[in-house]
């Protein structure tokens, strides 16, 4: 997405223009999708065009990721990471840099071992856990509507919209738990007060 939106600001410099493109990329439902693309339209169809010729909505935007990817992100921050990790041996010559090369993978592997050695089997991973803690002192932020205990719930908003979930399904209609294969914002507010076991709730 990073790449994606470098290459549009060259030809496209207008920030609402931009801000269409990250709005159209972050949405999780098409008709969204569809509504950010006709503003961008409406501006400059032009852009719109250049987008959608450039490349399909499929790696760019949420909305028309598959659901069984289970995976909601923009941008490759693993490469990135990697490829910063990596700078100090990019002027070796090959058959040092393979050494290097192989030094690192092995350090990196054998400290991210030794630290998951300490949590808990079964248990999801810390930092999945810190997120669902910050979206359960959320919760009173929201209004919970039970419709089928332990089942079908309604959840409202501050800004009143309505999200309908289907605990025993895995979805909401804000369609994140499908995409994500993790729970949202609304599933944590049904969820959170039966104290469930998390980790049977994430993909």
């Amino acid at each position: 997405m990073v790449h994606l939106l470098a290459n549009f600001k060259k030809t496209y410099k207008s920030f609402s223009l931009q801000n269409h493109l990250w709005n159209a990329a972050k949405c999780y439902k098409k008709k969204h999708f569809e509504e950010h693309m006709a503003k961008m339209k409406a501006e400059n169809a032009d852009a719109a065009w250049y987008l959608l010729k450039e490349e399909k909505p499929q790696t760019w935007s949420r909305s028309h990721f598959e659901k069984d990817s289970k995976c909601e992100h923009l941008n490759n921050n693993f490469s990135e990471s990697f490829n910063n990790m990596a700078k100090k041996m990019r002027d070796k010559p090959i058959c040092k840099l393979g050494l290097m090369y192989g030094d690192l993978v092995m350090n990196t592997w054998y400290k991210r071992r030794n630290e998951s050695a300490k949590w808990r089997d079964g248990d999801i991973v810390p930092k999945a856990m810190k997120l669902i803690e910050k979206m359960i002192a959320l919760n009173p932020n929201f209004k919970l509507v039970p419709a089928v205990k332990y089942k079908v719930y309604e959840v409202i908003s501050v800004h009143e919209a309505v999200f309908i979930m289907d605990l025993e399904k895995k979805i909401c209609s804000c369609l994140q738990w499908e995409l994500r294969g993790f729970p949202c914002q609304h599933d944590v507010c049904a969820l959170a007060p039966m104290r469930p076991n998390w980790a049977e709730l994430v993909s």
